[in-house]
């Protein structure tokens, strides 16, 4: 059995990236002259290219470094280990909330049991735990970086997919979501499928995210060509600078009391007449410049950013000193702010729960627990279309997704949407259907607890009149309580709930207000 019998791309591409990094070479460099970019787009198929003595753009050196990698990696697959690349936790579970067994030096040799997401099942000294993947080095495995935005390389890589990865949208009506989620990764496929195999996640899992964020657009038009787009976002800017400015932050700023993130309002001048301006890309820059002569720094922090919609109070989390360094990078070019979103993910945890596809767990992570169910079901729908698209592309069966040129049959039915909005009002029927399951539960136990109540005081007067006057009273007390509970406990309980509930789907629609179709 040869060797290239037995390797995937991705076992290919980490041994292309561990024979960079020992000879500091430009991964991409080796990567570009060997013309080996479409192994990204099937990382766990098998390798089918050219055998590495038949790659004519790389030096013979280079080819033995790449073979000695390769057969380093299988070998010790057979017995695999692994280094601690600084003091670590050994955990008695996958996850921070295990308890810590001990702490282990660096350098430390770990037999490796298997793997859980995030996790490492490992063995060291007798003792078996759970290290994190991010802290050990796997010897089949390349050591990344941790960020991406200080990784310069990156920029060389093309935006869009190879020719014959594209997807065809000339037979998807624009204004659908089959059209967005087709046209984002024409646009963007070729850097994503780079970055996701730095951090293992299925490009169509960052894909669907990143056009739940953002409508899968990082600049629109400007009135000296395109501009970044941005959001501004009152009560941030009330907690980074009004709150110690309260009079002159009145004059011009409003928000909603108790639903800061509704209701924003603003007046260049405190005679004039207040204005909303979400949704509209023009004012939204007014609001921004006008702040800005306030306190710029503030003012960009308030913000969310580009594709991703990155709040620039987290510019340090995503690779940055300061709001206004994020802000020119972000303001520089759309693969800038995919970089940003990746190092945002990892920032905040999101890693694992993308790998397993959890997405409720990461859109609590990234969009908070409040709206988590709603842009789990939208990043889960766009996943969907996207792998449906690809699978048609693939089998050549249909006519969405085939490449230019190849022309389908006309007879059959694309069962594409039948209007711009339609997968959209489906999508928003099933959401909301689920937003007020739990409202539905709590009025069937509300009216549970009165059919309950009724049946307990019927029972005690019927206990009172045959004679039984301790039972008789012992039932009507818990029947009266049970009817105060009734009354003054539920009703209270369900009004709050319902309050929460109708402000999360005023935020649901506002959210698809400003969606591109």
């Amino acid at each position: 059995m040869t060797v290239s019998d037995r390797i995937t791309n991705q076992l290919m591409l980490d041994s292309i990236y561990l024979a960079a990094q020992e000879t500091e070479t430009n991964r991409f460099d080796l990567i570009e002259r060997a013309n080996l970019w479409e192994l990204f787009y099937d990382r766990t198929g098998e390798y089918r290219g050219n055998p590495l003595v038949s790659l004519s753009g790389l030096a013979d050196d280079e080819k033995k470094n790449i073979q000695r990698k390769l057969i380093e990696s299988l070998a010790r697959r057979q017995n695999t280990t692994a280094l601690t690349l600084g003091h670590l936790n050994l955990r008695s579970g996958p996850g921070t909330q295990y308890s810590t067994l001990q702490t282990l030096p660096p350098d430390s040799n770990l037999s490796v049991m298997g793997e859980a997401g995030d996790w490492v099942h490992v063995q060291v000294d007798g003792r078996q735990g759970y290290v994190h993947r991010d802290y050990v080095k796997l010897p089949h495995q390349p050591v990344k970086s941790r960020l991406l935005a200080v990784q310069p390389e990156l920029l060389r890589i093309a935006l869009p997919p190879l020719p014959d990865q594209m997807l065809d949208t000339s037979r998807l009506a624009q204004g659908t979501l089959l059209f967005a989620v087709a046209d984002l990764w024409n646009r963007y496929g070729g850097l994503l499928v780079v970055l996701c195999n730095e951090l293992d996640i299925h490009p169509s899992v960052a894909l669907a995210v990143l056009l739940a964020e953002s409508g899968g657009r990082g600049f629109a038009p400007g009135p000296n060509g395109q501009r970044m787009i941005i959001r501004f976002e009152n009560h941030i800017f009330y907690d980074r600078w009004g709150r110690n400015n309260q009079e002159r932050f009145d004059r011009h700023f409003a928000y909603a009391p108790g639903q800061t993130w509704k209701g924003h309002l603003w007046r260049p001048d405190p005679g004039a007449a207040w204005q909303g301006f979400h949704g509209n890309q023009q004012k939204e820059w007014e609001v921004l410049t006008f702040a800005s002569g306030l306190d710029r720094r503030a003012a960009r922090e308030s913000i969310s950013m580009g594709l991703p919609q990155i709040m620039g109070f987290n510019a340090v989390a995503v690779g940055y000193p300061q709001a206004d360094a994020m802000f020119d990078a972000f303001a520089s070019g759309e693969a800038r702010q995919i970089f940003g979103f990746f190092d945002f993910v990892r920032s905040k945890g999101g890693v694992s729960p993308l790998r397993g596809r959890d997405y409720p767990v990461f859109a609590g992570l990234y969009n908070g627990p409040g709206q988590a169910p709603v842009y789990a079901a939208i990043i889960q729908e766009r996943v969907d279309i996207f792998e449906r698209l690809w699978a048609e592309k693939k089998s050549d069966t249909r006519g969405i997704g085939l490449v230019p040129g190849s022309r389908p049959d006309p007879s059959v039915d694309f069962d594409l949407p039948r209007s711009p909005t339609e997968e959209d009002r489906v999508a928003l029927r099933r959401q909301l259907a689920g937003l007020l399951a739990d409202q539905r539960r709590a009025l069937l136990y509300h009216q549970a607890l009165l059919v309950v109540t009724l049946l307990t005081i019927v029972t005690g007067l019927g206990l009172l009149v045959a004679g039984s006057v301790l039972g008789g009273i012992f039932s009507l007390l818990v029947g009266l309580a049970g009817l105060a509970g009734y009354f003054l406990v539920r009703p209270e309980q369900m009004s709050s709930a319902f309050r929460a509930k109708i402000a999360e789907l005023e935020g649901l629609l506002d959210r698809y207000e400003q969606l591109p179709w």
